[in-house]
């Protein structure tokens, strides 16, 4: 989902297209959903760990 943020933020910053209909899109498939609900299942320490996986993969693009 943050890599999907990450698109969502730059494709709105460039003004391609209709990012909101984009992002509609994708939210409307199982995959995403699936994920998230995966992610929501575990307790505090594992899903916390999640989330500082998304911002390590983000660090590198938010340097430059």
């Amino acid at each position: 989902m943050m890599v999907l943020a990450a698109l969502f933020l730059f494709c709105g910053g460039m003004n391609l297209g209709s990012p909101p209909a984009l992002m509609a899109a994708i939210g409307r498939l199982l995959a995403p959903r699936e994920l998230e609900a995966g992610i929501a299942k575990p307790p505090p320490y594992p899903a916390m760990g999640f989330f500082l996986l998304s911002v390590l993969l983000l660090l590198p693009v938010n340097l430059f």
